[in-house]
C-alpha cells in the first residue's frame, strides 16, 4: 500500500498509481481512503485506471455495481476480472 495525500484530487493519485503500475504491475490495484466519509479520490482513482484499461481495481469501500459501472463492464465481468485479472482483461478495456 502507498499512502497519497491529494485532499482536492490535484493527480497525486494519479502519480502514484502510474508509479506503482510501472515498478510493481500488481495483478490488482487496491484502493483504500482512510477517510470512509469521503471516498471521491478512491472513485478518481477508479475513473483514472478505467480510462488507462487493462487494469483491475479493487475498492471494497465502493458498491461493486458502482466499480463495474466506472469500468464499463457488468458485475458479473467485474468479477471474473477480480478472480482473474491476469485474464482476458483486454475484453473489459
Amino acid at each position: 500500500m502507498v499512502a497519497v495525500d491529494d485532499p482536492d484530487g490535484q493527480g497525486a493519485y494519479q502519480l502514484a498509481i502510474d508509479r506503482l503500475l510501472r515498478e510493481e504491475a500488481p495483478a490488482l490495484v487496491h484502493l483504500h481512503s482512510d477517510d470512509p466519509s469521503d471516498l471521491s479520490v478512491v472513485r478518481r482513482a477508479l475513473e483514472y485506471l478505467s480510462s488507462l484499461g487493462g487494469e483491475v481495481a479493487v475498492a471494497e469501500q465502493i458498491p461493486e455495481t458502482e466499480v463495474a459501472a466506472i469500468f464499463g463492464v457488468t458485475v458479473e465481468q467485474y468479477r471474473l476480472a477480480v478472480a482473474n485479472p491476469d485474464g482476458d482483461v483486454g475484453a473489459f478495456a
